[in-house]
C-alpha cells in the first residue's frame, strides 16, 4: 500500500475514533433525528437585573422536564406524553400538537450569572430566570 494511502487511512481512523468518543458525551436526545425531536416556542428577554427565558410546554409534566446549563448554553429537554384514555383506535382528522421528545437550547450572554438560576412552571409556561452579573467599569491609573 502506498505511503499516501496509509496516511489517509490513519487519518480517517483517527477521525472516526474521535467521533465515537464525542458521541459518548452527547445526551441521548441528540442521537435522535430532527424529525423525532420537536422544538418548543420560547421568548428570551432581559431586564436590568436578569435574563428571562419562557418556554411554551402546555401538557408537559414537570417530572418530564430537565433544565441544564453548560458551556454558555441553557438547554431544556423533556417529553410530552400522549395521555390517551384507552382510545388506541384513533383516526386523526388533524394532528398539530407536538408529542414525544423535545429540546430547546439557548445561547446565554456573558452577563448571565449561570450559578444564579431559578425556574417555575405555571399554566403550561416554563420560566427560567438567571441573574445578570454586574460588570462595573474599571479605571486604570497611568503610572
Amino acid at each position: 500500500m502506498p505511503h499516501r494511502q496509509i496516511l489517509a487511512t490513519r487519518s480517517l481512523r483517527h477521525d472516526f475514533d474521535r467521533l465515537l468518543n464525542d458521541l459518548r458525551d452527547i445526551h441521548p436526545f441528540a442521537l435522535l433525528g430532527d424529525d423525532m425531536v420537536w422544538h418548543p416556542f420560547c421568548d428570551v428577554y432581559e431586564t436590568e437585573a436578569e435574563l428571562v427565558v419562557k418556554v411554551e410546554l402546555a401538557g408537559v409534566d414537570t417530572k418530564d422536564i430537565a433544565i441544564s446549563i453548560a458551556e454558555g448554553h441553557l438547554t431544556i429537554r423533556g417529553i410530552r406524553r400522549d395521555v390517551g384514555q384507552g382510545d388506541d383506535q384513533r383516526l386523526y382528522h388533524k394532528m398539530e400538537i407536538n408529542q414525544g421528545y423535545f429540546e430547546r437550547t439557548i445561547e446565554l450572554p456573558e452577563s448571565a450569572a449561570k450559578s444564579q438560576a431559578a425556574s417555575s412552571y405555571r399554566d403550561g409556561i416554563l420560566e427560567v430566570r438567571l441573574a445578570k452579573e454586574q460588570k462595573l467599569p474599571i479605571d486604570i491609573p497611568i503610572e
